[in-house]
């Protein structure tokens, strides 16, 4: 029969070799699932194939034509579509592409419209733009662009009169007094605005100032 050893034998040494052959025996069946299956291959090529947007499967028979990938590289031109709007934009004097700062005034040149706006309309732009109108309104007024209109304003140097800045009336002395008074009680800042007629900013600023000066 079989000889019996009396003394343990510690096995871990197999087992750790055992388990590292059966991870590699994995990635192995793993690697040949990818590579062996028919249409693997294929099917790298669809995924860089759809790089160029194309929608039809990059085998050999079935690979789009020249002309459709001509086309869309065409269609995907950056520097032509940016020459083309450098094109048009150098063709309309009212869309340069150096777009002029609104802090830098701009100078009165030959392209400028300026030049191409009548005295009528220079004055009807002037009158209107005191009167406080927007430029859209100015411009379908006098029959130009927005855009035109806005660097006639700036290339002449137009102003308009600056809003009176409107500032609420003081509060009273019996308003202050009933601010505190409803304050002490815990009414809100809104519901003492409302009460006693004053904005909410005024309420807040009593009601700061007080606290000031009770902590001094």
């Amino acid at each position: 029969m079989f000889q019996i050893n009396p003394y343990p034998v510690n096995y871990d040494h197999l087992l750790r070799e055992l388990q590292a052959v059966q991870v590699a025996q994995f990635r192995l069946d793993e690697l040949r699932a990818i590579f062996d299956t028919p249409g693997g291959r294929r099917r790298a090529k669809r995924v860089a194939c759809s790089w160029l947007r194309c929608d039809r499967p990059a085998t050999a028979k079935t690979r789009p034509v020249r002309h459709y990938l001509r086309e869309w590289a065409q269609d995907h031109d950056a520097p032509k579509k940016k020459r083309q709007r450098r094109a048009q934009n150098d063709g309309d004097p009212e869309l340069k592409p150096g777009k002029a700062s609104k802090n830098k005034p701009i100078s009165a040149s030959k392209d400028s419209p300026v030049f191409a706006a009548t005295a009528a309309q220079i004055a009807d732009i002037s009158r209107l733009w005191q009167t406080g109108a927007t430029l859209k309104v100015i411009g379908e007024h006098v029959g130009m662009s927005y855009q035109a209109v806005s660097r006639i304003i700036r290339a002449l140097g137009m102003t308009r009169p600056e809003k009176p800045r409107l500032r609420a009336a003081r509060a009273s002395d019996a308003q202050i007094a009933d601010v505190l008074r409803q304050r002490s009680d815990g009414v809100s800042y809104n519901l003492i605005a409302a009460a006693t007629g004053l904005t909410y900013p005024q309420v807040a600023r009593i009601a700061r100032q007080t606290a000031q000066q009770a902590a001094q």
